[in-house]
């Protein structure tokens, strides 16, 4: 009976961990199981107040559900609340893909934790308490009372705003200390990690761990970088814990340590563990967790702490697939930015980050063009022999060669076929002489000596070594060579082809449209007022909704069109595809028209099997109020008040009515490589807004389809 007991738990305890997804086989961390409740009561209540956050986060596809993370938070929560399965059976956990250390908690009883809390915590019990804290929140019904604060009309702005978060950092100290006293001390969670839990909270914003950046990272035996490329010491984290926290919504982190310290003084932490689900689970999970933040930095296009991170990651997980990739695509990444002059949104100024990060900012904002253009060429070159079948990867080191080549204009004649430290001197170059009685020709000589060795020369930098090992390689050659005349001929035929036609498009995904219209709220506005402005933005959402199938059907397009309606009865594979495309069209805002293979295309054939169409057309609509007395106003009324007397009635309703300035865009983009078919968007002030919306719909897709 006693073997049989063990062996019971044993699975129990060892089951749980072999159910993780591999890190081997990872690839984006998926929602899982029946779709909850709260997703189809958010999304087809979008006028709701107390389910506003969901909306907002399922409807940008970043809630995750039902995975291993899910599961792992359930268990923590199921300890924390054992002695209250009321309460338990009120609280429902759900991730967000966030790489921010942040967790909330709603007045409908949902906690939601971000993927980047979980990613830096320490350990199991500093997760307890946060989801403790989040619980009280909840409990002592916080969130009611902060919207109970900011009724009540007050002419003071700065007034309104110190007294609101005076209230709000009183409610932090209340919730830590109902979390402790009421939840955290019933269960079987460390005292002893509550100190962690302040450190979570101060140092979140840097990498996973604090680790020296190695020149060995960006060179080689071969070659290095000048000494000024690298920083002596790196600036000390400097965070502070104890920073005026008057316009701050939580107390300082200084004040809440030492609240904590005081309510746990005298405790005793005998019987206390730090994890009470296996250390080796935590350390799992966290991983998955991690992985995760890497596909968030690399949508947002975030690439210094993609970069520093996936240097982390990769000491623990050598070989790793989904890292090698990742780095392949930070690189790319950099490669495009760097060429297209907006390098400083993706890899910012040095002197803004602290740490050892610091030196990876600073190494990668001293790298020229081409010399980033070459790293990026060795390290998908590399990642592409280690993974032959994988297409991505292929495309993308097709596109930093070509580069290298039109853009930098290098031939292998610009590189070394010597290391930087051999002096030229020392090169003995043997002579061949000249065989006049060979029966080749002089042409076929010629061919034969084109690929002779360079030998550098005075005028020589480290860009120019940087290709030693590769120029060795057979393989190397062959790909440059061919794709060298490639492109020649290409260029030859684009010169030649002086007419442009572009292609009538028959076929099309219509991803539901965004709208928003910005509407000034009353300062002692209630939430029904607030439900009265989202049901007035849904209604010309919906109006926008039904141009738009209009369009199609009238211009018999073959589509498919992704409505709101549509989203809200999502099962869980269609909202996986969905939180896909959300990601997929995300980095595309996020690489701000660089020409370049977005990291997601990698899921392009997914996402084209799934859509039915590789040609996705995404529509945006924002509308903000303008000023009310116009130039342009006055001229009309003064005009027609003078030469149309009859329409004087008509003018003045006209001159009276609110103007609103109106932003319309329609971009359509290709699943397989990213690139824009067609972006189109205007600017617009008038009263005549809701037409102009319709025939800018219209007449973007009629283009699309005359192949305008």
């Amino acid at each position: 009976m006693r073997i049989f007991s063990t062996i019971v738990c044993f699975l129990f305890l060892v089951l749980p961990v072999l159910a993780q997804p591999s890190l081997e086989n990872f690839d984006w961390l998926k929602s899982e199981g029946t779709i909850p409740p709260d997703y189809k009561k958010a999304m087809e209540n979008p006028t709701d107040m107390s389910l506003l956050a969901l909306n907002h986060f399922f409807g940008r596809g970043e809630v995750i559900y039902g995975s291993s993370v899910n599961q792992y938070l359930d268990k923590i929560i199921d300890n924390i609340l054992k002695d209250d399965p009321e309460l338990r059976n009120e609280i429902r956990c759900y991730v967000i893909r966030s790489a921010e250390v942040n967790a909330f908690a709603t007045s409908a009883g949902v906690i939601c934790v971000n993927l980047g809390l979980i990613a830096q915590a320490s350990n199991e019990s500093e997760i307890a308490f946060v989801l403790a804290h989040e619980i009280a929140h909840y409990a002592k019904k916080h969130t009611l009372r902060k919207k109970e604060q900011r009724k009540g009309k007050i002419d003071d702005e700065l007034d309104a705003f110190l007294k609101y978060h005076t209230y709000s950092r009183e409610i932090e100290v209340e919730a830590d200390r109902y979390a402790i006293e009421k939840y955290y001390a019933n269960s079987a969670y460390s005292y002893e990690a509550l100190e962690g839990v302040f450190d979570l909270l101060q140092y979140g914003y840097l990498p996973f761990d604090e680790m020296p950046f190695t020149r060995s990272f960006v060179e080689e035996e071969f070659y290095s970088f000048p000494d000024n490329y690298y920083l002596e010491s790196v600036s000390p984290i400097r965070s502070r814990d104890d920073y005026i926290d008057t316009l701050s919504t939580h107390p300082n982190i200084k004040k809440r340590r030492e609240n904590v310290e005081n309510i746990i003084s005298g405790f005793d932490n005998n019987g206390r563990n730090l994890f009470v689900q296996s250390e080796s689970q935590f350390k799992k999970i966290r991983e998955i967790c991690r992985f995760e933040c890497v596909n968030v930095y690399l949508t947002n296009h975030n690439y210094d702490n993609a970069l520093f991170n996936i240097y982390f990651l990769q000491k623990a997980n050598p070989d790793n697939k989904f890292l090698d990739v990742a780095l392949a695509s930070t690189y790319y990444g950099l490669c495009m930015h760097k060429l297209q002059s907006n390098y400083s949104e993706v890899m910012p100024n040095a002197k803004k980050i602290e740490g050892e990060k610091q030196q990876l900012n600073h190494v990668f904002n001293k790298f020229s063009r081409q010399e980033l253009n070459v790293l990026a060429l060795r390290n998908l070159w590399k990642t592409q022999a280690k993974y032959p079948n994988d297409v991505f990867l292929k495309e993308m080191l097709e596109d930093v060669a070509s580069r290298l080549i039109v853009r930098s204009k290098m031939t292998f004649n610009d590189f070394s076929d010597y290391a930087q430290h051999v002096d030229p001197a020392s090169i003995v170059v043997e002579e061949v002489p000249e065989d006049t009685t060979s029966t080749t020709s002089r042409y076929q000589r010629i061919r034969k000596s084109t690929r002779g060795k360079v030998i550098p020369t005075e005028k020589f930098k480290t860009l120019n070594y940087m290709l030693v090992d590769m120029k060795a390689d057979p393989d190397f050659i062959n790909y440059m060579d061919k794709l060298e005349k490639r492109l020649e001929d290409e260029q030859v035929l684009k010169r030649l082809d002086t007419k442009e036609e572009k292609t009538p498009i028959k076929e099309i995904a219509v991803w539901s449209p965004s709208y928003w219209r910005d509407i000034k709220v009353p300062k002692n506005a209630t939430d029904k007022n607030y439900e009265k402005y989202l049901t007035k933005m849904e209604k010309d959402k919906s109006k926008i909704d039904k141009t738009v199938a209009y369009s199609l059907e009238k211009l018999k397009f073959d589509y498919s069109y992704h409505t709101a309606d549509k989203i809200a009865r999502f099962d869980t594979k269609e909202y996986n595809t969905y939180t896909m495309m959300q990601q997929w069209y995300l980095e595309y805002i996020c690489a701000d028209k660089a020409e370049m293979r977005l990291y997601h295309c990698r899921d392009s054939e997914t996402l084209i099997s799934e859509m039915g169409y590789n040609n996705v057309a995404f529509i945006y609509v924002y509308c903000t109020p303008s000023s009310f007395s116009r130039y342009d106003k006055y001229e009309k009324l003064i005009f027609y008040s003078v030469f149309n007397y009859t329409i004087i009635p008509m003018t003045v309703f006209n001159f009276l009515l609110p103007n609103y300035r109106t932003s319309i865009a329609v971009n359509m983009v290709d699943l397989r490589d990213g690139k824009t078919v067609l972006s189109k968007g205007v600017n617009r002030v008038g009263d005549m807004t809701k037409s102009y919306i319709n025939y800018f719909i219209y007449d973007s897709f009629y283009n699309l389809k005359k192949g305008k």
